[in-house]
């Protein structure tokens, strides 16, 4: 019974030895293990065939001498110092991705490596089971990938698990605004975004975390300030570069892209797009708030004429019809902005409109206000001279509003401006050619982004109840707009806002008819 039983088990261990066997055998990667003392024990094929060694050659030997792989500085390494001897000198599983070994030829080969601790059935270390693979082609595929990378505009990055930047791209490095020396071997969070900390610890979509938990690309944009303070948007993407033997990712390709001025873009057409929603609301509110009006005024003014004057329910009705002609005003305020009331356009010489304008504002601002005017003759625009003077004095009362607790100095200048095409498409909507710029600036308080974005809304103000309507500024753009124009306005809080309005000049020939810019 003891010689079946003996019998039996080596016929198991026999089975097991030719299932092992096949295992290695039809691994795709070189494997082979190591005694305590550093001594191969077993090779399978891919790994003869890699290091051009025969079982014969090499089963027995001292794996160091045979591929002597050498540190980061060149020096080989000696004897148990080797990196690959870890697994059993530490009991840990060591993993390596930068190293070479070396042929029978004499010629070396990049490998990354994982050494695992092997230990018997009693728990005991005896040794240690190397895995190998040629990473010669990846390599050349990478170096192929940073050439091509220096080549675009886009910023390019590549990261590893704990988020430090292994290699950038000239486009990176003009993104971030520092040199390359400042980048590789820092923190990504530290370069792009100004963090002290990952992205996903301060609430913000990390796409390269997002990689190396899932496996899959993802995208983002993010909101920062660049080196200057200002505000940027940059939109990221990350994809997976190299993973380990299990599928983990080591490394990350991340893409930058400064997409502020799509951004800004998009935001003035929002904002475009609102104001032509509301404009056509308030172009149908006012038509019937009109309609009302009309019996209001019309009856206002019968029953004055059949009061005695000396009555007192003539001062009543008088108070009506001021209502009533204040609401007509009104009105006519809101068919401006929303582009729905009559207007004649006519050469006008602006700088004279302007002039004028400034003659009487003179005497409603106090003289805590300084005004300073730099006005020249700019030739004509195709405007309303009404208009444009109301546009004016619009802009001249918020200056005044902004200034008129600490005092300051606002600031009107006219001049004559060349827009290039390159003016057109990148800052501003308007036909290439000579224009006009009217500039309003004041010194005040200055406004924050949200509130910028909400400037030119109807009803929006920041005057106090029984200041104002907040139809001001609503009005001038109405008003710009429906002459072809454009306004800009600038401000930062604590440095005063600047409003700049730019209008088409046109040239006007001998018959006196006007040959507007195109």
């Amino acid at each position: 019974a003891y010689g079946i039983v003996s019998l039996r088990g080596r016929a198991e261990l026999s089975r097991q030895v030719r299932q092992n066997t096949l295992i290695l055998n039809s691994v795709g990667e070189g494997i082979f293990g190591l005694d305590r003392e550093g001594r191969v024990t077993f090779i399978n094929p891919v790994a003869m065939v890699l290091l051009q060694l025969t079982e014969d050659e090499i089963v027995g030997q001292v794996i160091h001498p045979l591929h002597h792989h050498p540190k980061a500085d060149g020096t080989p390494y000696s004897g148990q110092e080797c990196p690959i001897y870890a697994a059993y000198q530490d009991g840990i599983i060591h993993q390596v991705t930068d190293e070479v070994f070396w042929k029978k030829d004499g010629t070396s080969f990049p490998v990354e490596y994982v050494s695992t601790p092997m230990h018997d059935e009693k728990g005991e270390l005896v040794g240690a089971v190397v895995s190998f693979k040629d990473i010669s082609e990846r390599l050349k595929s990478e170096e192929l990938i940073r050439n091509i990378l220096e080549c675009v505009d886009e910023g390019f990055i590549i990261i590893d698990r704990d988020f430090k930047i292994l290699s950038a791209n000239k486009a990176y490095t003009r993104l971030v605004e520092l040199p390359i020396e400042k980048i590789i071997g820092n923190f990504c969070f530290e370069v792009s975004h100004h963090c002290d900390k990952p992205c996903s610890e301060v609430g913000c979509d990390c796409v390269a975390q997002h990689v190396f938990a899932t496996g899959e690309s993802h995208s983002s944009t993010h909101r920062h300030e660049n080196m200057k303070g200002e505000p940027s948007y940059i939109a990221t993407s990350a994809y997976p570069l190299s993973k380990d033997s299990a599928g983990q990712v080591l490394t990350v390709i991340e893409t930058l892209v400064d997409v502020s001025e799509q951004h800004k873009l998009e935001t003035q057409l929002r904002q475009a797009q609102k104001m032509e929603a509301i404009g056509t609301l308030a172009g149908g509110i006012a038509h019937d708030f009109n309609n009302i009006l009309t019996p209001i005024l019309g009856y206002s003014e019968l029953v004055e004429r059949q009061l005695p004057p000396d009555s007192p329910e003539r001062g009543l009705v008088l108070d009506i019809k001021t209502a009533g002609l204040r609401a007509k005003e009104l009105v006519k305020q809101i068919l401006t902005f929303s582009r729905q009331a009559d207007q004649e356009h006519q050469p006008v010489q602006i700088h004279l409109v302007i002039k004028e304008a400034l003659k009487l504002l003179r005497s409603t601002i106090p003289t805590t206000i300084a005004i300073n005017q730099d006005v020249v003759d700019c030739g004509m625009v195709l405007a309303d001279p009404t208009q444009i003077h109301q546009v004016l004095m619009n802009l001249c009362t918020n200056a005044f509003h902004a200034m008129r607790e600490s005092g300051g100095e606002l600031s009107v200048s006219l001049v004559m401006v060349e827009l290039s095409a390159h003016d057109t498409l990148d800052n501003l909507p308007l036909v290439p050619g000579p224009h006009v710029k009217l500039s309003v600036k004041d010194t005040g308080g200055g406004m924050s982004k949200k509130m910028l974005e909400r400037i030119f809304d109807p009803y929006f103000t920041t005057k106090k109840v029984g200041e104002g309507t907040g139809l001001g500024l609503s009005v001038v753009h109405g008003i710009v707009v429906s002459h072809q124009g454009h306004i800009t306005v600038t401000s930062r809080e604590g440095h005063g806002s600047e409003f700049c309005v730019y209008l088409p000049q046109v040239k006007v020939d001998e018959n006196g008819s006007d040959d507007e810019n195109e």
